[in-house]
C-alpha cells in the first residue's frame, strides 16, 4: 500500500512535473525539424506533430510544475518571500496574461480545417470527436480544475485531507496527461502503437480527471464567491471569438483584486 505521509513529506508529487518540464523544454529545443504550424497535427492519424503545439506544451508543463511546488508546500512558505507571491500572483491569476503571450498558439478551428491529408477517410468523423472532447476538457481544466482549485487553495479551503483523498490524485493525473502527450504520439509516428489506441489512451487519461468533479463541485458550492468567479471565467471565455479577449483579461485582474480582498477580510492579507 502506498505510505501517503512518506510520499508527501518527501514532496515526491514535485518530481514528476519537475521532470515534465526537462522532457518538454528538451523536445522544444530538439525537434526542430518538426513544421511549425498552428495545426497542431495531434488530432489526426497522419498529421506529423507541430513544433508550435511541442513549444506550447512547456506552458502547460510549468503549470503544473507550480502547482505541484505551491500545493506541497503550502501558502505560508511559499508567501514568506516576495519572489513567492510573484509566483502566485503570475500562476495563479495572470498566466494567461503574462505568461501565455510567450508560447505559440494551436486552435481545434484550425485542426478541424486540416488537410485531408491528415486524417483517414475512416477516421475523420473519430478525430473530429475526439477533438471537440478535448476542447471541452480543456475549457473545463482550464476554469475549474485550474483557475477554480487554484483560488480555492489561496483562500486556504483546501485542506490536507482534501488533499490526500482527491487534490494529489488529480494533480498526477493532469501531470501525467499534460507530459504523456508527445510520448503517444511519438509511438503512434513510430508505428508502435495504432493512431486509435493512442489517442484513446490520451482522452482516458484527459476525461479520468472528472473523478475529481463531486468534491470539487461541494467545495465550489460551499463558497459561492470562487464559483461565481469560475462560471464568470467561463461565459467570458466561451465570447473570445466575439471580440471578448480584452475582458477576459479585465476578469483575470479583477478577480485577483477580489480574491486579495477576500483574504485580507478574513484576516490573513496576502499583500
Amino acid at each position: 500500500a502506498l505510505d501517503y505521509e512518506r510520499f508527501a513529506k518527501l514532496r515526491l508529487a514535485v518530481v514528476p512535473a519537475l521532470i515534465g518540464v526537462f522532457q518538454a523544454v528538451s523536445a522544444a529545443m530538439t525537434f526542430r525539424f518538426l513544421p511549425n504550424d498552428e495545426n497542431s497535427g495531434y488530432f489526426s492519424d497522419r498529421g506529423v506533430l507541430s513544433r508550435a503545439f511541442v513549444k506550447e506544451n512547456v506552458f502547460y508543463q510549468l503549470q503544473t510544475a507550480f502547482g505541484a511546488t505551491w500545493y506541497t508546500l503550502g501558502n505560508d512558505v511559499v508567501e514568506r518571500t516576495w519572489l513567492g507571491k510573484a509566483l502566485i500572483v503570475v500562476f495563479v491569476f495572470l498566466p494567461f496574461t503574462v505568461l501565455r503571450p510567450w508560447f505559440p498558439t494551436t486552435r481545434f478551428t484550425t485542426t478541424h480545417a486540416t488537410k485531408p491529408r491528415y486524417r483517414s477517410e475512416g477516421l475523420r468523423k473519430f478525430y473530429y470527436t475526439g477533438a471537440e472532447l478535448i476542447r471541452y476538457f480543456y475549457l473545463y481544466g482550464k476554469h475549474v480544475m485550474g483557475f477554480g482549485f487554484n483560488f480555492l487553495f489561496f483562500l486556504g479551503r483546501i485542506d490536507a485531507a482534501d488533499m490526500r483523498a482527491w487534490g494529489v490524485p488529480l494533480l498526477l493525473l493532469n501531470t501525467g496527461t499534460v507530459s504523456i502527450a508527445v510520448f503517444l504520439h511519438t509511438l503512434r509516428f513510430k508505428k508502435l502503437m495504432k493512431p486509435r489506441h493512442s489517442f484513446l489512451i490520451y482522452l482516458a487519461m484527459a476525461y479520468a480527471s472528472f473523478l475529481a468533479v463531486p468534491p470539487l463541485s461541494l467545495k465550489l458550492a460551499r463558497n459561492p464567491l470562487v464559483a461565481y468567479l469560475v462560471v464568470q471565467g467561463i461565459v467570458v471565455n466561451l465570447n473570445v471569438r466575439h471580440g471578448w479577449r480584452k475582458l477576459m483579461h479585465v476578469h483575470y485582474v479583477a478577480t485577483m483584486i477580489v480574491l486579495v480582498r477576500q483574504r485580507r477580510l478574513e484576516g490573513r492579507a496576502f499583500l
